[in-house]
């Protein structure tokens, strides 16, 4: 497999029988533009009542569920 000079970051032609990407796809330890990949970040962002909330419109939808699912039996 052949590949551009270090830091070029794609692939000049995908391999079927290894099962490799098509060209243009990104390698790893770079991204598309070439360059490496951003390390800067530094942790993952606050997910503070991301459960709950998940949770409250969890329990909106089966309580809505069982409501319809009630009313529907109610009026047979």
């Amino acid at each position: 497999m052949k590949r551009r000079t270090k830091g070029a970051g794609t692939r000049l032609a995908a391999d079927p029988a290894a099962g490799t990407p098509e060209v243009g796809a990104p390698l790893a330890g770079g991204d598309a533009r070439g360059g490496e990949a951003d390390v800067s970040r530094q942790g993952d962002p606050p997910l503070n009542g991301t459960f709950a909330s998940v949770m409250l419109v969890g329990g909106f939808i089966a309580l809505t569920w069982v409501a319809v699912f009630v009313l529907f039996m109610a009026r047979q």
